[in-house]
């Protein structure tokens, strides 16, 4: 089929998404448990540390000079965040891949709620001391579920959803972020016509399918 020339034969069908069953199986699940309100944590678990921990920490500068020596310690006090884990990639690939992750888990329909947003507002007027127990009162107020995504050591993602309510664990389990291979065209070869090779996925697609991964994962729940 070119352009300017008669059709010879009729044009294939449009290719139907292989993810849309898993997709729909999942927003209609979603829809029977209530639309529960989700608190995605990317990079990030909800530990069983009730308390935020301090660690003190001193800093020794020195400026020399010829028969002159200054020294200055400082000494702070730095809160831990025992929650947080390291990205598995740079930052700009880390934040392609949480959008990928958000925009497939709203574009099935779930109500994402933000963490950052939750906690700024549920400190207002309380001990600031305790983050925990700030983002703890933020969760049980403005989400039903937690949506823990976070990486491995082995390159996969781990999957963990939790009801807070009841403290169930809804669904577990893990995602290595590939999309499942499809049908390539053929193109023009050296020798003939062969299947195109198909390209590296992003980081944004990896966070697609992650999300695929953790829809599949509550679904089966």
């Amino acid at each position: 089929m070119r352009a300017g020339q008669p059709m010879t034969m009729d044009a294939a069908p449009p290719v139907a998404d292989p993810d849309r069953a898993a997709i729909d199986r999942f927003a209609a699940a979603y829809a029977r448990a209530g639309r529960p309100r989700v608190a995605l944590l990317w990079n990030r678990e909800l530990t069983a540390e009730v308390e935020t921990g301090h660690e003190d920490v001193a800093t020794l500068h020195v400026e020399r000079e010829p028969g002159h020596l200054d020294a200055e310690l400082r000494s702070t006090t730095r809160a831990q965040d025992s929650g947080a884990r390291a990205a598995a990639a740079d930052e700009g690939a880390d934040f392609d891949m949480e959008r990928g992750l958000a925009d497939g888990l709203s574009g099935a329909g779930v109500r994402l709620i933000d963490r950052t947003a939750i906690l700024r507002t549920g400190a207002l007027g309380a001990d600031t001391t305790n983050v925990q127990a700030i983002e703890t009162r933020a969760l049980l107020d403005k989400a039903e579920w937690t949506l823990e995504v976070v990486a491995m050591n082995d390159g996969r993602w781990r999957i963990v959803a939790r009801d807070l309510a009841s403290g169930q664990v809804v669904a577990r389990g893990v995602s290595a972020g590939r999309p499942a291979p499809r049908p390539m065209p053929w193109v023009a070869g050296e020798h003939g016509f062969v299947r195109a090779t198909a390209p590296d996925a992003g980081p944004y697609a990896v966070g697609r399918q992650i999300a695929l991964d953790a829809m599949k994962a509550l679904a089966r729940r």
